[in-house]
């Protein structure tokens, strides 16, 4: 990486770090965040001809997140998440008045109650590992994840703590079906805390209208939310169901997501991709069936796409204090990994709404195994360091290739 590159990473978190000690001296603003540099190099497939050395690797910065939290009275607060650090993008941002602790209501730009991670992503490097679960990959999300409006709460049941959220409007396009708005989809989730927080168990779900659209055009990337770009509509939902343990220094994560389709290609977008990329075998059944007529035209394609998009996570990580690790130089973290995707209905292109992991496998799926180590020689600043290997079948052959990350980040 270029010095020049380094020299702004580091004169951007100091400019950070005096502006928030100097807003957060004002009444009731409170601004923070954090900035990670991180480097990835992907190796080749194990198939790949001798001597091949996959990408050659490169840093980038995943997070510059500035966070401002104004508290206007006791019922009445505002937030906003900035993210950069080239051009800046307004990640999300609420208002949020409350009636209660059992009822506020928050509206915005808000990130939607699934699982046990989407807001934690930008909040702050404290999740195990550098990668979030394979449900939020923006090359293959389950759901949009952000919203409109929220209400949420809490209430205590005994020792146990119940928390709530509901949410209108999860952002997937909504199109209009004879001659009327269709309605609006609905994001739920609730969790429990047990044992004075050391166990969370949660249940999430998604409720798409009847008429979901692509939220990108064919051609520009990979979608928004779970409509993949070749669909003319999509009647989708989802579920989620998740847990997080801890015993003593030792932190268990685990969570199920799946989504079930129910929708309709567009057969011109389908043609276009079967011009413009290569399809497998599996992927050329969905599209024209088991006797494409050979000409693979418009009035080849099959219409109708119902599939079940799924995922499972696990993580396990275990914490040596700093007063307990060798030299006492740092608090250590190693932790492991594993992860199973599946999309069958998805391509390889990125660039044609695809994603080259679930897309380039035969029937969808992937696996991936990650193990790491996280160093925190102050509560601040954090250096994480693993490894993957992707496990698919390809051509019928089981085949991997593996990945190297670190990641440097720092809160203030």
């Amino acid at each position: 990486m270029k010095m020049k590159t380094k020299s702004r990473f580091i004169f951007g978190l100091l400019i950070c770090c005096l502006f928030s000690s100097f807003l957060n001296a004002q009444d009731n603003l409170k601004i923070y965040g954090y900035g990670s540099l991180y480097f990835e190099k992907v190796g080749p497939m194990s198939n790949a001809p001798a001597g091949s050395k996959g990408d050659p690797g490169e840093f980038s910065y995943t997070h510059f997140n500035i966070m401002m939290q104004k508290n206007v009275t006791d019922k009445i607060k505002f937030f906003a998440n900035l993210a950069g650090p080239v051009a800046v993008e307004v990640r999300n941002y609420w208002g949020e008045y409350s009636f209660s602790d059992l009822l506020k209501i928050r509206i915005g730009k808000i990130y939607a109650p699934f699982d046990q991670f989407n807001e934690l992503l930008d909040a702050a490097p404290t999740y195990l590992g550098m990668e979030p679960p394979e449900i939020y990959d923006k090359d293959h999300l389950m759901i949009p994840r952000t919203g409109k409006i929220m209400l949420h709460g809490g209430l205590p049941i005994g020792s146990t703590f119940l928390k709530y959220a509901y949410m209108l409007n999860s952002d997937e396009k909504m199109l209009v079906s004879d001659g009327h708005q269709a309605t609006i989809s609905h994001n739920w989730d609730v969790k429990l805390s047990l044992f004075n927080d050391n166990l969370t168990v949660g249940q999430s779900g998604y409720l798409g209208n009847e008429r979901n659209g692509t939220s990108v055009p064919l051609g520009s990337g990979s979608p928004d939310g779970g409509v993949l770009t070749w669909m003319k509509t999509d009647k989708y939902n989802a579920l989620a169901f998740y847990m997080n343990a801890k015993v003593s220094n030792l932190s268990v994560q685990g969570g199920y997501s799946v989504a079930n389709h129910n929708a309709i290609r567009d057969a011109a977008s389908v043609v276009t991709i079967y011009q413009n990329t290569t399809l497998n075998e599996a992927q050329l059944r969905n599209f024209y069936g088991t006797n494409p007529s050979g000409t693979f035209a418009e009035s080849d394609v099959i219409p109708e796409a119902k599939y079940k998009v799924s995922s499972f996570y696990i993580r396990i990580g275990y914490t040596i204090p700093k007063e307990k690790a060798p030299f006492q130089l740092a608090e250590i973290s190693p932790y492991a990994f594993f992860e199973r995707y599946s999309n069958p209905e998805t391509i390889a292109k990125k660039t044609w709404g695809g994603d080259n992991e679930a897309g380039v496998a035969d029937d969808g799926v992937f696996y991936k195994p990650t193990i790491g180590i996280v160093f925190k020689p102050t509560y601040e600043m954090a250096l994480k360091i693993d490894g993957s290997t992707h496990i698919q079948k390809i051509g019928g052959e089981n085949v991997n290739y593996k990945e190297i990350r670190f990641e440097l980040s720092y809160m203030f």
